[in-house]
């Protein structure tokens, strides 16, 4: 089914829920705090600010783990400098 929330981005209610739950079931399970998880967020987003035009509001991380591995995933909109 088509959807414009979908076109422009946004995600409804629930998967962003999903999604938040599944990171706070990572997080635990790696044992990093909010407030290094907020650290790195900010430090990413200085990070990718620098090269690309960035919203920090729209900076997502999901830790991921597998088999006893994490895996880090960042995901953002972005758009290039006018150069």
């Amino acid at each position: 089914m088509f959807s414009i929330r979908r076109l422009l981005g946004q995600r409804d209610s629930a998967s962003v829920a999903k999604n938040r739950l599944q990171l706070v079931l990572s997080k635990d399970r790696i044992q990093i705090s909010d407030a290094e998880l907020k650290s790195m967020k900010e430090e990413l987003y200085r990070v990718i600010s620098h090269y690309f035009t960035v919203t920090p509001d729209n900076l997502e991380i999901e830790v991921l783990t597998r088999d006893g591995r994490a895996a880090l995933s960042v995901n953002t909109p972005v758009e290039f400098p006018a150069r």
